[in-house]
């Protein structure tokens, strides 16, 4: 997973990276969600390693990188807001602002678990569709996260099965 995460980076951030743009990134991990969801081992471990991997690959400064663990819903929807309202006023006074949100931990259908209560995942999305970033991005390592995404017309269709020779890749 985190494989597919690094090379989404390098695909989605890297190419937008030019001197004058402002990137700005809030990362969440949560190990423990709420009911009966298992306590997870690396989420809060992960989110930190993300905002590593963005500050040196992505080109985001340490002074714009808020890194949240362990936190419950009411203190990541504050970040959310005091967020926006650092992107705001970058872009008023014209900067070329790029936000990235990350999430690990566990999910459902409503929202992120944080620590036995819920962000609902309409709230995230109205906070990134609101946005005055230019770019917004959002990677969530969760259960049922897709939920979030919209369909872009695709349709299902049967499991393809793709054998690699290992004689011939290595």
């Amino acid at each position: 997973m985190r494989a597919l995460l690094l090379a989404l980076l390098l695909l989605v951030w890297a190419p937008l990276a030019w001197a004058g743009t402002v990137r700005v990134g809030i990362f969440v991990g949560n190990d423990i969600g709420f009911g009966e969801d298992e306590p997870l081992s690396h989420a809060e471990r992960e989110a930190r390693d993300m905002a590593q991997v963005f500050q040196e690959m992505g080109d985001l400064e340490r002074e714009r990188t808020l890194i949240l663990t362990g936190r419950k819903a009411p203190e990541v929807r504050d970040a959310l807001f005091q967020t926006e309202a650092q992107v705001r006023e970058l872009s008023a006074r014209g900067e070329d602002v790029q936000i990235v949100f990350y999430y690990s931990g566990h999910a459902s259908r409503d929202g992120l678990h944080l620590s036995g209560t819920l962000l609902p995942m309409a709230a995230v999305r109205r906070w990134l569709e609101a946005s005055n970033a230019r770019v917004r991005v959002a990677f969530f390592d969760a259960c049922e996260s897709g939920t979030l995404a919209r369909t872009r017309g695709g349709t299902p269709v049967e499991v393809i099965e793709v054998a690699v020779d290992d004689a011939r890749t290595s």
